[in-house]
């Protein structure tokens, strides 16, 4: 996601405080967990999306970077397991182990743009 920028000064006068974003999805069609669950998975960006060597971006709180590995969700390594992206991950583990929820979940949209990276599950929030 990204800012919008009203570039005419008339129609930001009207706007006061409000803000407009750019977001863009990723659809997948598959059976996804209702929550982020931990099955101790792991998964390792191969750097070969031509342009995408050196990181690989699936949404605001999943950034890869090539060849380091990452714990990830039930769901995250379904998507990158089981999607078009499967050619561009290793993905260790399934899912017969379960040690509770996976802290993940986007990052809140804040005033300035920036939301943390950090954030976590919230009821029903998920990948």
């Amino acid at each position: 996601q990204s800012p919008l920028d009203i570039l005419d000064p008339s129609i930001r006068a009207k706007l006061g405080n409000a803000q407009f974003r750019s977001i863009t999805f990723r659809i997948f069609k598959m059976e996804l967990e209702d929550k982020c669950e931990d099955h101790g998975q792991v998964a390792v960006y191969r750097g070969t999306i031509p342009e995408l060597p050196h990181r690989f971006m699936l949404d605001d709180h999943h950034l890869f970077e090539t060849n380091r590995p990452m714990t990830v969700c039930g769901n995250t390594a379904d998507m990158l397991s089981k999607s078009a992206y499967r050619e561009h991950f290793q993905v260790w583990g399934d899912k017969t182990r379960h040690f509770g929820l996976f802290p993940c979940g986007p990052a809140p949209v804040v005033p300035n743009g920036e939301g943390s990276a950090a954030a976590t599950c919230a009821p029903g929030a998920c990948c």
